[in-house]
């Protein structure tokens, strides 16, 4: 996807779609879309998301969140199962580019 502003400047994101049945939550990551950080902070990702109701779910149905890291830097431990990710100081390397994903569930359906 590609975005033009009235004067010229220009945004593009890669989207991935996938066509289902479920009744998929709507979720997105707080913040820039790509970050940068110094060793000695902790950075923080944080997710919201938005359960769908296509289902006949109700929608505070619990929604249970798994993120991951690649590269998977050495020594971070296990990664909560929370909306918050927590990413301790000096657990990074210096000049290594990571993403983030996150992955939610509401019910038996993942987003």
């Amino acid at each position: 996807v590609s975005v033009r502003n009235w004067i010229g400047g220009l945004a593009v994101a890669e989207l991935n779609f996938t066509k289902t049945t479920l009744a998929v939550p709507s979720v997105m990551i707080g913040g820039e879309r790509f970050r940068t950080t110094t060793a000695g902070k902790e950075v923080i990702l944080m997710a919201s998301a938005e359960a769908s109701t296509c289902d006949g779910s109700p929608s505070t149905a619990e929604m249970s969140f798994e993120w991951t890291i690649e590269p998977l830097p050495f020594g971070l431990g296990e990664i909560p199962r929370t909306r918050t990710f927590v990413i301790p100081p000096f657990t990074l390397v210096v000049g290594t580019a990571y993403t983030a994903t996150v992955r939610v569930s509401h019910g038996p359906s993942p987003a």
